[in-house]
């Protein structure tokens, strides 16, 4: 199994290889919506790091992340893991510094600021401060979860009916399912 970060991109087959495209898409999208509400549960509730501005913000993050970055990642999977992790800061660290500018210094209210007297607002040096912040999403949302995907289908991955129909007719002594036995185009069955 590949492990979660590699520098050097991947080149052999891997379990998102071994569905179809759509399927290991849908995992993908899954497991990043997934993810990113159990991040955005943890930053908001259960450690009060963020404040975002409202929960459309919010839904506005996870349709962003499932429906536009997972579908790039996904193929970008086989490049290292910085391309995911790039594809996930750059992006935030221009909006956050753009907000902060635009927005938090203006005293106007931000898409989201970081709460005062956490760990968070003690570093006040505010590049650094995004870049440790958005490079946990980064990583987060782009290898970690392209990893999760590959383990869970390599998991359960034997349930996917994907291979059966050539499995079938392998037995039968045919290569090609979309052939009938006469050689003609066919359904195959």
């Amino acid at each position: 199994m590949l492990p979660p970060f590699n520098l050097k991109g991947y080149t052999a087959s891997d379990p998102l290889d071994r569905v179809s495209p759509r399927t290991g898409l849908l995992v993908l999208m899954g497991v990043t919506a997934l993810i990113t509400c159990l991040l955005l549960y943890f930053i908001v509730y259960q450690f009060n790091l963020v404040a975002f501005q409202s929960k459309w913000v919010m839904l506005a993050e996870v349709v962003g992340y499932t429906f536009l970055i997972a579908p790039v990642v996904f193929f970008l999977r086989k490049s290292s893991s910085v391309v995911p992790y790039l594809l996930v800061f750059l992006p935030l660290y221009l909006l956050d510094l753009y907000i902060q500018a635009h927005f938090r210094d203006l005293g106007k209210p931000a898409l989201w600021t970081y709460v005062p007297g956490t760990f968070i607002d003690a570093i006040h040096v505010l590049p650094l401060r995004f870049f440790i912040t958005l490079s946990f999403d980064g990583l987060l949302i782009g290898p970690i979860c392209l990893w999760l995907a590959r383990v869970g289908l390599a998991i359960f991955g034997h349930l996917s009916t994907n291979d059966v129909p050539r499995q079938r007719f392998r037995k039968l002594g045919r290569t090609n399912p979309s052939r009938s036995p006469d050689g003609m185009p066919g359904t195959g069955f």
